[in-house]
């Protein structure tokens, strides 16, 4: 297995660089690698590889792939570690991000891949 997961001009994202505690280093967090490496990502997609490190370095993206190229994990890891570095929400703040799809099916889709790193990091999602 490829141990670079991603890197970029401003951000380095690698499986080997977290430290064994639940806490964020390099951009990246324990239960998410943890979630990758269960799913079997070996590497990333060629969309992952180049929206991701730009997502994380704070630009807008437009990303323009086929079906099953990954773009859904590619604007999902960024949002996950951005929520993540967040303060603890009060009473009657958030949500911290809003999903917002054109068709039912797509959300579903999304949603699905959510799921996965929703309990491992220990956010909730609503529909």
């Amino acid at each position: 297995m490829d141990t670079r997961w991603l890197t970029g001009r401003l951000v380095s994202y690698s499986l080997d660089a977290c430290h064994s505690e639940q806490t964020t280093n390099n951009n990246c967090h324990t239960n998410s690698l943890q979630v990758i490496k269960k799913l079997n990502f070996e590497k990333p997609t060629p969309i992952q590889a180049q929206a991701i490190p730009a997502i994380m370095a704070g630009r807008d993206v437009i990303g323009v792939a086929k079906t099953g190229s990954g773009k859904t994990v590619a604007f999902l890891l960024p949002m996950f570690r951005h929520i993540k570095d967040q303060r603890p929400l009060e009473p009657m703040e958030g949500p911290v991000a809003i999903i917002m799809t054109p068709t039912r099916e797509l959300a579903v889709q999304i949603h699905r891949e959510c799921k996965h790193f929703l309990k491992a990091l220990g956010l909730r999602v609503s529909r």
